[in-house]
């Protein structure tokens, strides 16, 4: 079922103050300025040559690409971003990427240090399910390419030549392979002190743009410590719903050449105007970007993305690199609604109150619980049988408040105190409680890691490995990080632990999933049966559920996810995990044609790495389909913030975003949008 009504626009102001003047306006509407050249142009064509000619080996008498990895031709010739890319970073020294999907960040990534001035040492962050896949990459470069040396950190990447731990060591410059996965473990909390990297390139860099992650402010606080190491960044989303999501990458990675704001304060009032946000700020002194045009939303966000483009050192592309390959996305109807399913959104609406009689807390929890039920089961915890309701309700009281203490203690971020884990056992010590490291609360196993944040996620009630905390730009740029007061031991003397510790392994609730009705399940079933599909889902026990039913397999995480999803032939469906295989996996697209997303996300992020791993070059159909559900108001109410967000990080990066692109179709939005129950 298609619908036809145009995107969304903002046209009203909020009432307060317009954005003003400050140092950050001079300074940036000063910065030199450079035109970006296009794909098909003779300037493109010629740094093409250019880089390829610097950077590729005489040809090889013999290399593995055919035989070994199945390809039909070599690695011999950069792409344009790839080009444009690796030369601007030799000459600034850095590098802001918002490089679309499939333009070849991996092989990018690879050569940084051959072109970064005097790089000895570089560490490559990555997503951990897409390690196996650069080192598999890295063969097929280096027999054609000057590539650097290859150390690997992630744990069971495996050599393909010999099968052993890989490593190849022919001298510098070295490049550590370090998924972001290890680097937010506790024990990471100087892992950037000890390899000591004079260039950081993190590929896939969205992943470190929330400030409330221990893995992000360990890279800040790496950049603090030495301000002289460089900084490569590339994502296809480097923004999500806020030009702050990706202002500490560029100061990172531009210094003080960076277009956009460093002080917090001017930051924040530029966000209150450019973000696609319901009612903005009124631009104020914004027009100053957009001269000689009326000051709209839509005209200072193109003097915005025209002011970071022709940035020296930001690699914009504002071209599809699959151009010729056309993407429909549609919605599918979903069969109706029962009525037990309805009556259960009704209350959860009304009262916050789960089926299961569980009163919700937050607005995020009831969203995430409505995008459950929608799904036909919710998320409940089971408490033992016979527990005295006493002391389970000591227990909720006493969680509740640690976690509220460790949420603001978290949020200093010093050194071996910047992870929920490390503060809690900073407490155990402060209060003579040592224990052995998995006596805490916080798991280090990754997938019992992933497993305990997406139960965490979907109750909303708090805590779990990596707590959210409010850190603003200014706690993690700023001089905070005193490194005389860091001890090796240190401890807390936190409030509210001791209660919480009398009472937190008394109540071991466990996590389940209460089936209600199987009606969409049953739908998607039936669906990936008729035609081969991805089927990607975000809610495991949806994605269970479905697999159960249509005896199709599940693809969800795990070591050698990657190369079990790879091993798919294409004839029938699959059911795969947004988590593992949504971002970074190359390879599907020459399989299947067809995906169903039956629990979209509001993330704008999210759709374009989705969208991207069968819209991508090496598909051969000429036309790939995309179909998702909208049955209830807060599914729909996801796509519709996904599609505003969308359109706003297009305004402003001019990277084309494919759920705007190709999704002509959206309705108007019936009602103001809540955005605060979609911050991440």
């Amino acid at each position: 079922m298609t619908r036809h009504a145009k995107a969304p626009t903002i046209t009203t102001f909020a009432n307060k103050p317009p954005v003003g003047n400050s140092d950050d306006m001079y300074r940036i509407t000063g910065l030199p300025r450079r035109e970006p050249p296009t794909q098909d142009s003779v300037e493109a064509q010629a740094l093409i040559e250019y880089m390829t000619e610097k950077l590729r080996k005489p040809t090889p008498r013999h290399c593995d690409c055919r035989t070994r990895y199945h390809r039909e031709s070599c690695i011999t010739r950069l792409r344009f971003a790839q080009a444009w890319g690796l030369y601007e970073a030799g000459i600034v020294d850095g590098m802001y990427g918002a490089i679309g999907v499939g333009w070849g960040k991996t092989g990018l990534a690879m050569l940084a240090p051959r072109v970064v001035k005097n790089c000895h040492c570089a560490v490559l962050l990555l997503p951990s399910n897409v390690a196996q896949q650069f080192v598999d990459e890295y063969h097929l470069m280096a027999p054609h390419w000057h590539v650097p040396s290859l150390i690997s950190h992630a744990p069971k990447v495996l050599d393909p030549k010999t099968g052993g731990i890989f490593k190849n060591d022919i001298g510098p410059p070295y490049i550590h392979l370090v998924p972001y996965t290890i680097l937010q473990q506790p024990d990471a909390t100087d892992k950037l002190t000890r390899l000591n990297p004079d260039l950081i390139i993190a590929d896939e860099m969205h992943n470190i743009s929330s400030l409330e992650s221990a893995r992000t402010n360990r890279v800040i606080r790496h950049f603090r410590e030495r301000n002289n190491t460089r900084f490569i960044g590339m994502s296809g989303t480097p923004m999500d719903k806020s030009i702050k999501d990706s202002a500490h990458l560029q100061l990172m990675a531009l210094k003080a050449y960076a277009p956009i704001p460093i002080m917090p304060d001017v930051l924040d009032e530029w966000a209150s105007a450019l973000d696609p946000v319901e009612v903005p700020t009124p631009p104020g002194e914004l027009r100053r970007l957009c001269p000689g045009m009326p000051p709209t939303v839509e005209n200072v966000r193109e003097g915005f993305r025209l002011r970071m483009v022709q940035t020296a050192g930001v690699i914009a592309t504002t071209e599809s690199v699959v151009a010729d390959i056309e993407l429909s996305l549609q919605e599918l109807e979903a069969p109706p609604t029962p009525p037990e399913i309805k009556a259960a959104l009704n209350k959860l609406r009304d009262d916050w109150q789960r089926p299961d009689g569980e009163i919700l807390i937050d607005a995020m929890s009831v969203h995430a619980c409505a995008l459950q039920l929608a799904c036909g089961f919710y998320y409940k915890w089971v408490f033992p049988r016979g527990m005295d309701e006493a002391l389970i309700d000591e227990w909720r009281t006493a969680r509740k408040l640690w976690f509220s203490e460790l949420r603001h203690f978290v949020a200093f971020r010093k050194e071996h105190l910047d992870s929920p884990f490390l503060c809690q056992q900073a407490a155990q010590r402060a209060w003579g409680e040592m224990e052995d490291e998995q006596a805490t609360d916080f798991v280090t196993d990754q997938e019992a890691l992933e497993a305990a944040q997406e139960d965490l996620e979907t109750f909303g009630e708090g805590g779990g490995p990596e707590m959210t905390v409010h850190a603003s730009l200014e706690q993690a740029m700023g001089a905070m990080y005193d490194r005389a007061a860091v001890r090796p031991k240190p401890l807390w003397k936190a409030m509210h632990w001791p209660r919480w510790a009398k009472v937190r392994k008394l109540v071991k609730p466990t996590s389940v999933a209460e089936r209600m009705s199987p009606f969409l399940a049953e739908f998607t079933a039936r669906w990936a049966l008729e035609r081969p599909a991805v089927i990607w889902y975000t809610q495991r026990a949806f994605g269970l559920w479905v697999a159960e039913l249509s005896g199709l397999p599940l693809h969800g995480g795990g070591v050698h996810a990657g190369r079990n999803i790879n091993a798919e032939k294409g004839n029938r469906s699959i059911i795969a995990s947004v988590k593992s295989h949504g971002t970074g996996r190359d390879g599907l697209q020459f399989k299947f044609h067809r995906q169903l997303f039956p629990n979209p996300q509001s993330s704008p992020k999210a759709w374009e790495q989705n969208l991207g791993r069968l819209h991508r070059p090496g598909q051969k159909e000429v036309t790939v389909y995309a179909w998702f559900f909208r049955h209830t108001p807060e599914v729909k109410r996801s796509v519709d913030v996904a599609v505003r967000c969308a359109l706003g990080v297009q305004q402003l990066s001019g990277n084309v975003q494919k759920i705007v692109s190709n999704f002509l179709d959206l309705q108007q939005v019936d009602e103001p949008l809540d955005m605060s129950i979609f911050t991440y």
